[in-house]
Order: C-alpha cells, then structure tokens, then sequence
C-alpha cells in the first residue's frame, strides 16, 4: 500500500514540474492549449496550463485566473457566450520575445487573447497572459 502511494505521489509530483520549452513550437503548443481552455470558458484551467512555465507565483497567476471569470461574467450577457478560439498569428522580435495570437469567439464579438514569452537563454518562459477587445488592432 504505501509503494502505491509513494508512486502516486511521485507520479503527481513529475506532472507537476516544468518542462523545459526549448523551441518557438513548444510555445504555441502551449498558448494553444490555454487558448482553447479560454474559449470553452475554462478560465482557470487556462491559467494553471501556463503556471509550469511561468515565473509569476502560483497565488498571482490564481488571482488573474479568478479576475478573468469574473470580468467575462459581465461580458456575457452583452456578447453572448464563448464558442471557441481562433489562432490568428505568431510574432517575433529579435531572438528572445515571441507572442502568439488568438481570438476568443463569443456570439456577438470576439476577444485578443496573447501569450507573450521570452528567453533568457536556452528556455523560453511565459511573461505575460493578456486578453482584451481590442480586437481592430489585429487589423494592423
């Protein structure tokens, strides 16, 4: 009995911590991923599929998490509900900053949602979460 949950345990623990993300593939795998959990209106999940690989504390990344649903509680009687994601594109600057766009869909409108990341050295990391409507400035 205790094998098995000494193997339990550590199973937990492995997921747990980060994987190193070495390639620009690896970041958009990971936008991806919380991207769709935004667009099926999974805040929270969303936000703890970053916390691997991100340097915030987990107690400042379950803030964001928590003031995005219910920010987007008021945005859905006026827009309609969340109906998916779209990737839109990927940019880069230099060798240390990539972001990688999606739209958010709801009925009426769609949202900005951006992963930014940046890499000190061989490893790129998450720097900033961002969503927003501002969704004319895609036209630029």
């Amino acid at each position: 009995m205790k094998i098995i949950l000494g193997l339990a345990a550590l199973a937990i623990f492995t997921s747990l911590v980060a994987k190193p993300i070495n390639n620009l593939e690896g970041t958009k795998k990971l936008c991806t991923n919380a991207a769709y959990e935004f667009g099926n209106g999974n805040y929270k999940a969303a936000f703890n599929s970053l916390k691997s690989n991100w340097l915030l504390p987990e107690a400042e990344i379950d803030n964001m998490s928590y003031q995005t649903e219910s920010q987007l509680k008021m945005f859905v009687p006026r827009y309609g509900k969340v109906i998916g994601s779209e990737f839109i594109k990927t940019e880069t600057i230099g060798s240390s900053m990539s972001q990688h766009i999606y739209i958010i869909k709801h009925e009426g409108t769609a949202l900005r949602f951006k992963c930014v990341f940046y890499k000190a050295k061989n490893e790129w990391t998450v720097n900033g979460v961002f969503w927003d409507d501002d969704i004319k400035s895609l036209f630029k």
